[in-house]
């Protein structure tokens, strides 16, 4: 038995075989929805039909490889991870996310990303090649987000984000921080979100959303370019619901002057200096809040205000 024992431990290997994970694989989706991780190898994910989910990222987090990830049929979120990757999102209305907390991949610098641009280009975090994505959702750093002619729609969550539609019919959000916004061509829709942002609609029919919730003490906004009777200023509060007509606030609660009028105000805009306010009672009981500062003698009328 001990002459057994010692010709089998001469066989042994010597060496370790490599983890699993270092693998370089492929791996293809069902006609389903499927959620679909990546090696910290080289891989290419395909989602097929469906709308998938997939991160070029291992589950287990850390540093992940060069990957190619292809959305296929359907609407898919694509999360490339810190590598040099591929994302391609196919047919349908594709998103990409430029961070995740799923496997904690949080970048310790802003993105910079054009959806114009064809080939790798450097992001700041990883070289990227991006093709039929149409949309980003950003970092909590600042991020630099510049889109193509199709319909894009930005979130730049937090950091103070430069955000560029371009052409098309864009949403543009800057989430948390002092961002700026620029439309471009096309019908654009402008959130500025928390912080103190410069919007600026450029070409076509252009809405600024502001949530008057979130205006605790004011807001610094900014609109550079508002055009009455071809942009709008969408307004979202329950304290406006009774303020509604035919899908606009109601006259009776729109005043220009630098004060309410009455108790009915609930929105008046100080021609001489361009600042807009929303009063909660228009009695002067609670001070009026700043909505955002638009240019001066713009004749704003109460069609000018969406809720």
């Amino acid at each position: 038995m001990a002459k057994l024992n010692q010709r089998l431990s001469k066989t042994k290997p010597t060496h370790t075989p490599p983890e699993p994970e270092k693998f370089s694989i492929v791996v293809d989706g069902t006609d389903g929805k499927d959620v679909l991780f990546a090696t910290r190898g080289h891989d290419t994910i395909d989602g097929g039909a469906d709308n998938d989910l997939l991160f070029g990222l291992s589950n287990l987090g850390g540093a992940d490889g060069h990957d190619k990830l292809y959305g296929g049929l359907g609407n898919d979120t694509l999360v490339g991870g810190p590598g040099d990757d591929l994302l391609d999102g196919g047919d349908g209305v594709d998103n990409a996310f430029l961070s995740t907390d799923v496997v904690m991949w949080m970048p310790k610098v802003g993105a910079h990303v054009d959806l114009a641009l064809t080939g790798a280009q450097n992001t700041r975090i990883g070289s990227k090649t991006f093709a039929s994505v149409e949309n980003l959702i950003g970092t909590l750093k600042a991020d630099t987000l510049k889109g193509n002619d199709a319909d894009n729609t930005f979130f730049g969550d937090a950091g103070h984000d430069a955000l560029s539609g371009r052409a098309g019919n864009d949403v543009l959000d800057g989430g948390v921080g002092n961002d700026r916004l620029n439309g471009g061509d096309g019908d654009d829709l402008l959130i500025g979100g928390l912080g103190q942002d410069r919007l600026t609609g450029g070409s076509g029919s252009d809405t600024f959303s502001f949530t008057l919730k979130a205006m605790k003490g004011g807001n610094g906004d900014v609109v550079t370019d508002f055009k009455a009777g071809e942009n709008k200023i969408k307004l979202s509060s329950p304290n406006l619901s009774a303020f509604k007509e035919n899908g606009f606030l109601a006259g009776k609660a729109f005043h220009v002057g630098a004060q309410a009028k009455d108790g009915e105000t609930r929105v008046f805009y100080n021609e001489d200096n361009g600042k807009l306010f929303f009063d909660v009672d228009g009695t002067g009981a609670q001070a009026a809040v700043q909505i955002a500062k638009l240019s001066k003698n713009l004749g704003l009328t109460h069609t000018d205000f969406v809720l």
